[in-house]
């Protein structure tokens, strides 16, 4: 029983130093992580979906960065045969400026 007690007080012993070391070498070591959002663009491309009546919705599309306004897709979905169906593309400049 002595030679356990022994080798478990050597094994504590050990295992403080080791503790002492990491405590006084690794603590000192600064990191520094720069973040540098600069180079993302944010997204400037959206779609959005405009409910109608009977079946029909639009989705509006645009790019923030052109010049352009963007463009309404019209749609008719028929549920009795499941089918999406494209029906216009109009610009947003044609309804806006529509007399």
């Amino acid at each position: 029983m002595d030679e356990y007690s022994k080798e478990l007080r050597r094994i504590r012993i050990t295992l403080i130093v080791i503790a002492i070391i990491l405590v006084l070498f690794v603590s000192n070591r600064e990191i520094v992580l720069e973040d540098n959002y600069d180079d993302l663009i944010p997204p400037s491309y959206f779609h959005n979906m405009v409910p109608l009546e009977n079946g029909y919705f639009g989705i509006l599309s645009n790019d923030a960065s052109w010049d352009e306004n963007g463009e309404l897709n019209i749609y008719y979905y028929d549920s009795d045969k499941n089918e999406l169906m494209l029906k216009k593309q109009v610009l947003i400049e044609e309804l806006i400026n529509k007399p």
